[in-house]
């Protein structure tokens, strides 16, 4: 019994909001991917650094980021995102929101400068991992070669390697938006395959700007036998627990709407209530037709739909383009 105790005593929850939210990171950093949730931190903005691929996150009124809580987390294991994390950030106790209206108190790297001017814009996590992760993962694995030598370095030697000048400094998806874009046509909020800017680049021939939106009293359920997924409303006492994260496509044009009215033939669209990190928004959504269909199981997950079945799914999306390019031709 007592070394149970001792165990759950030195168990750590962290919240995570970058790089630390990619499995594969997790897994380079601490040879497993801890139990985790997702997790909403109020008050604070998420950034970008000048120059570098990972992001920071500074304290911000009516801001908020959305990660993840990594559970029991080792004593060691919180010793090494210290040295991961580096002298730029602080480790502070933050309050999370987790999904069924529960607030935690958890671990949270913090950008020690919150008027830094290296922070910019705001950082996009599935960017990242379009463009950055495979690289980033390789530097991972360096630093923690180094972390098991006896004269360990910490990461600012290894972050080094991604400080270089040559990362441009584009107007994020968030800033696009609040700049006009979202003015203009229609939004959508997406919450499965549309999530992909892969899948979206095949239909629209672009990626529109983005934010991340939060659909309450709804719940992402799995298909049997399909790979994408679907959303119905919740009822009674559990609207209040269940959400949907997803993100909301500003600027959609009256034919791009038509084609995702088209590749969403088994969905309703209607106009649904959105909350984005700040404020609340009237869009397009597209829900299951069959509310009572015994086939919608379980919850479905978009980091194991990449994994498993997003090549797939791409090769699918350009085969329905040409149907639909050759019926209306």
């Amino acid at each position: 019994m007592g070394s149970v105790a001792a165990a759950a005593m030195d168990a750590h929850m962290v919240f995570v909001y970058g790089s630390l939210m990619a499995d594969e990171v997790l897994h380079v950093l601490l040879n497993r991917v801890p139990q985790s949730s997702s997790a909403i931190l109020n008050n604070h903005h998420r950034c970008s650094i000048k120059g570098r691929v990972y992001p920071a996150i500074i304290p911000v009124e009516n801001k908020s980021v959305e990660g993840r809580v990594l559970y029991e987390v080792t004593q060691p294991e919180l010793e090494i995102l210290d040295k991961f994390e580096a002298v730029e950030y602080e480790r502070r106790t933050v309050e999370v929101s987790l999904p069924v209206e529960k607030k935690v108190q958890v671990n949270a790297y913090v950008w020690g400068n919150k008027d830094d001017p290296v922070l910019y814009g705001e950082w996009d996590f599935e960017e990242w991992k379009k463009s950055h992760m495979g690289d980033f993962v390789k530097m991972t694995a360096e630093f923690m070669k180094e972390v098991l030598q006896p004269d360990s370095k910490t990461r600012i030697a290894s972050k080094d390697r991604f400080t270089s000048p040559i990362i441009n400094e584009p107007a994020t998806s968030a800033a696009v938006a609040m700049n006009g874009a979202s003015n203009d046509g229609h939004k959508v909020f997406v919450y499965g395959s549309l999530m992909a800017d892969e899948v979206v680049s095949i239909l629209l021939k672009r990626v529109p700007p983005s934010s991340p939106a939060i659909l309450y009293g709804y719940h992402r359920f799995s298909i049997r036998e399909k790979v994408y997924p679907a959303i119905l409303p919740v009822v009674g006492d559990k609207q209040v627990q269940v959400h949907v994260q997803g993100r909301v496509l500003f600027g959609i044009t009256d034919p791009e709407l038509r084609v995702f009215d088209a590749f969403e033939d088994q969905y309703e669209r209607l106009v649904l209530e959105v909350s984005l990190p700040e404020k609340k928004l009237e869009v397009n959504t597209y829900i299951w037709l069959k509310k009572d269909d015994p086939d919608l199981y379980g919850e479905w997950d978009v980091e194991e739909w990449r994994r498993l079945h997003m090549s797939e799914f791409l090769e699918m999306t350009v085969g329905f383009i040409k149907e639909l390019q050759s019926a209306t031709a």
